[in-house]
């Protein structure tokens, strides 16, 4: 019988992709990285499977059986016996607070990542992303941090016109283009609008319609009588305006009935019967009358859902009543009608797991260690969906979600090479086996992030993640004089980083110039500077760098009246007068940086000098 095997070759310098041969021989493809033995789940069909996958930089080469695969191995490939786990395309949460809510659990951006990847997850979005205010974790700290070479997964922020407590943002995201990379892995993935309170003083609320309402028991009406909705429909629908019609996403937090047709109806005023290209989303969902079914399919709207868990049972059944959870995390009708549905965990509102996410809506057990008393979600039976459904909302339709599906969501060649790889298959475990199932690997671009050899002992030693890249970062004092001093240059780690920039540290009035001098070379090798600058009127700013031999290079940077993160890398820089080096890459430390307003008038405003490095923390 002849065999089949899906290949392709990916011209690594234009990414253009070609058409399969019929065997790797016919090409030459060779692979950097294979995994057999195992299960090949790539979830384009649900009867395809394969026993092996191929990968060539950070791109999928080929699918296909063991034999076929292993041949297209290049000689110093490296080769990972599955021992028959399961891969499947790298999970993605298109709605969490990884980054935003870090520190409020007591963890650094570096844990939360962590975090991530042990789940199997390789894309998230941060579903609340703010400016950048005092000490706040805004994403300029989140932009700084990717430039620092410090992201491990993919990240897409949503930037808030509203926040959750009603307080207007405004339109400040627009200085960022939709759906763009604007670091190294962190990607500006919409725009995030509350039309109900949430997480702030005087807790959630809820906003119902009449009908609804009125038949909430008392405690129910007695707790949201005063609920009121952030936005009008037609507050909403002017602001679904300006966002669609400059090219964003729009993602909406609404839970009560009420909002949520609120939404829908702005929606449906802003897109006029066109398609939903941008993807235009509702977050939660939770409250859904027979009437507003289909108009998430009619309108193409995606809906973003959790897992529904016992403690969410013991919240709403005194507030809604028996007789109403008919309107309550209605998934399974959701999905029945089409509509594109993705699965999120509002981490860490709920699990960030994608296993207790298939446990939950595949087979209603959603009990973990810490909630065992309270049994399992009996009341959701009737919404539970099938294995190859919920495994599809946390790829497919969550790739779908974030605008990436041609990218990532599915094992298919030419797409990025991003896997989670199980003890278990999903689609062939039981339930119990399923609950006791573990991520046993995960990589992002095909790059080991996490693995768990007591699974998979052919797995490489899990990424070294304490060899990241250092942050020297100069101790400029506010009472310095202007245009001289002396500074430090202090080793952070990764939390001190987290927790370091952005505060205001020196200016530089006129044209005098800003030394500073570091009392501790940055040893080698040194990778670039990261500048958080601004000034009184847009001015351009000569940034020196003197490496330890004494030679001085130098490049001119535009700075404006709003603070911004400058990325300077080394290759922005030479050193031929350094004796013993061609390249600043060569270059054995840095001692001084140096900053040149070129204007004779004005303020330049100097928030963080960062020296960055690769060596250990």
């Amino acid at each position: 019988m002849r065999r089949c095997i899906v290949l392709v070759l990916i011209l690594i310098c234009t990414g253009l992709l070609l058409g399969a041969p019929t065997s790797a021989q016919d090409i030459g493809a060779e692979a950097t990285l294979i995994l057999h033995n195992g299960i090949v789940v790539p979830m384009t069909d649900r009867a395809l499977q394969h026993e092996a996958i191929a990968i060539v930089g950070d791109r999928i080469l080929a699918l296909g059986s063991d034999e076929d695969i292993l041949e297209m191995a290049a000689p110093d490939a490296q080769i990972v016996d599955l021992h028959g786990c399961a891969v499947y395309p790298g999970f993605i949460d298109p709605h969490t607070h990884l980054f935003n809510l870090a520190s409020s659990r007591g963890m650094t951006l570096d844990e939360t990542q962590q975090l991530a990847l042990e789940n199997g997850i390789t894309t998230a979005a941060n579903m609340h992303t703010a400016p950048d205010s005092g000490n706040s974790w805004g994403i300029d700290k989140f932009i700084t941090y990717a430039h620092a070479g410090r992201m491990r997964f993919r990240m897409h922020l949503y930037l808030i016109h509203t926040s959750s407590c009603g307080d207007i943002e405004g339109f400040w995201y627009e200085e960022y283009e939709p759906k763009s990379e604007i670091a190294p892995r962190l990607f500006m993935g919409g725009v995030k609008v509350f039309i109900e309170r949430s997480s702030c003083p005087g807790g959630v609320m809820f906003n119902f319609t009449d009908e609804l309402r009125m038949s909430l028991p008392p405690a129910g009406r007695e707790r949201w009588e005063n609920a009121w909705l952030i936005h009008s429909e037609s507050e909403l629908t002017e602001i679904l305006e300006r966002v669609n019609s400059r090219g964003y996403q729009a993602a909406i937090h609404a839970i009560g009935d009420l909002a949520i047709e609120t939404c829908l109806n702005a929606y449906e005023s802003v897109l006029e019967s066109e398609p939903n290209t941008l993807r235009h989303m509702i977050l939660h969902n939770m409250f859904l009358r027979d009437e507003m079914l289909p108009r998430y399919s009619e309108l193409g709207i995606v809906a973003l859902i959790e897992m529904t868990s016992p403690q969410s049972l013991e919240y709403f059944v005194p507030l809604v009543g028996e007789e109403n959870l008919r309107y309550f995390c209605r998934w399974a009708d959701l999905v029945a009608t089409g509509a594109h549905v993705a699965l999120d965990s509002d981490w860490p509102a709920y699990p960030i797991s994608p296993i207790d996410k298939i446990r939950s809506f595949a087979f209603g057990d959603n009990t973990d260690p810490d909630t065992e008393s309270l049994g399992p979600c009996s009341h959701r039976v009737s919404q539970t969906l099938s294995v190859w459904q919920v495994l599809r909302m946390m790829t497919v339709e969550s790739a779908y979600a974030l605008g990436v599906e041609n990218e990532l969501g599915t094992l298919e060649p030419g797409k990025l090479a991003d896997l989670a790889i199980l003890s278990h298959d999903p689609l062939q475990a039981s339930s119990d086996e399923v609950r006791n199932s573990h991520v046993a690997a995960t990589y992002v671009g095909g790059k080991l992030e996490y693995s768990d050899r007591s699974i998979i002992p052919t797995l490489p030693a899990q990424a070294d993640t304490s060899v990241r890249p250092y942050a020297f970062v100069a101790g400029l004092d506010s009472d310095l004089p202007n245009g001289s001093g002396t500074g430090s240059a202090t080793l952070l780690t990764a939390a001190e980083l987290d927790g370091a920039l952005g505060g205001m540290r020196w200016v530089v009035s006129g044209s005098t110039d800003l030394t500073c001098f570091l009392s501790t070379d940055v040893p080698s090798p040194f990778t670039g500077i990261l500048l958080t600058l601004s000034t009184s009127a847009e001015m351009d700013v000569r940034v020196v760098a003197a490496s330890n031999c004494d030679y001085m290079s130098d490049i001119v940077i535009t700075v404006g009246p709003e603070p911004e993160a400058f990325a300077l890398p080394v290759s922005s820089f030479s050193a031929p007068g350094c004796p013993d080096a061609t390249s600043a890459s060569e270059w054995t430390g840095i001692e001084r940086v140096v900053l040149l307003p070129e204007a004779t008038g004005g303020e330049l405003r100097v928030y963080d000098i960062i020296l960055l490095g690769a060596g250990n923390r």
